[in-house]
């Protein structure tokens, strides 16, 4: 009986293990949200950014809390977070739906809210967002964007656009606001808008275009302010449809020069891009200039047809693989032998 007395604590002790001290609630508390943005667009101030999908403990965030936006006056530096706080006002913000991925992982939301820039107008202003956990605690500040609310941007109106041989060229009335500068977006058949200038100047030209297709262009307004880009709404779009009716240029260098039993052409060279050929042209003395059929590639030619003692008047064109025909180029005048 003794013996087994003595076994018995042994085992008990065994079976029990150690359990340690109890662990704290989560605080469910996000992380900060990190990448805050804020544009000025017409009258209106608009901000984006990204919901955290973790807490400050790496948990996955699974249930609302609030969103606490926040605008107010730029305190006099240096900046004091609590100082500028004070003078802040809320604006309402709803928490997005929370959605998981099969694996009951967070998916990152990305939240765009605007507001009312008016009663902010010609104010230096600070913008900050903070989240709380479901029961209220606050997470710490995002990025703060300071910016300079100006007055709403006007629109740029008289949007127009001319195809021309070299591209489209853009032009609209100058927006009379200090500091003002002009976005160009352009889409492409039916692609995806592009954002292809910023400029100073009321006017662009739009060198990467190719003829066919038709080009769509919106212009903005926009002034850069403190941390921010202040931008007017979209003009409405305006349509060219780039076309190829634009002929080579006049050829040059003519000279005639008489052979055994003919005429001999020759001329400088095009350097148009989408040249595809050159036609002759033949005038007896001062009669009407009558094409030769075909076209020819080199710049030089053999008229084989001539009578001698004749004389005779030759000009050149240049066509383009559009069939666009230049003018014709100053005229060479031969007796033939």
């Amino acid at each position: 009986m003794t013996r087994a007395w003595l076994i018995l604590p042994v085992i008990t002790l065994v079976n029990c293990g150690y359990v340690g001290d109890p662990l704290p609630p989560a605080a469910k508390i996000p992380k900060p949200v990190l990448d805050l943005r804020v544009i000025e667009r017409g009258d209106k101030l608009e901000v984006v950014f990204t919901m955290p999908v973790v807490t400050g403990e790496g948990l996955p965030v699974r249930e609302p809390g609030q969103i606490d936006l926040r605008i107010g006056p730029a305190p006099a530096p240096p900046f004091d977070v609590n100082a500028w706080l004070a003078g802040s006002q809320s604006i309402f913000v709803e928490w997005p739906p929370l959605a998981l991925a099969p694996d009951g992982t967070a998916i990152a939301r990305t939240i765009t809210q605007a507001f009312d820039a008016e009663p902010w107008a010609g104010k230096e202003v600070v913008i900050g967002v903070r989240l709380t956990s479901p029961s209220g605690r606050p997470s710490g500040f995002s990025n703060f964007v300071a910016a300079e609310v100006i007055p709403p941007l006007r629109k740029p109106t008289s949007f127009t656009g001319e195809s021309r041989g070299d591209g489209i060229l853009l032009r609209w009335p100058a927006v009379a606001q200090p500091g003002v500068a002009y976005r160009i977006t352009r889409q492409i058949g039916e692609g995806e808008p592009q954002t292809i200038a910023d400029t100073p100047e009321n006017q662009f030209l739009d060198l990467v275009t190719a003829f066919g297709p038709t080009y769509r262009y919106t212009l903005q307004s926009y002034v850069k302010a403190g941390d921010i880009n202040a931008l007017s709404e979209l003009s409405p779009v305006m349509q060219v449809v780039h076309v190829d009716r634009f002929a080579p240029a006049v050829p040059t260098g003519l000279v005639v020069l008489a052979g055994a039993t003919s005429v001999e052409l020759g001329w400088d060279r095009n350097t148009d891009a989408d040249l595809a050929g050159y036609r002759i042209y033949r005038a007896l003395t001062n009669g009407e200039f009558v094409r030769f059929p075909g076209e020819i590639d080199a710049p030089a030619f053999r008229d084989t047809t001539t009578k001698s003692g004749q004389r005779y008047r030759y000009a050149i064109t240049a066509v383009d693989r559009a069939g666009n025909e230049s003018g014709r180029s100053e005229p060479a005048e031969i007796e033939a032998p």
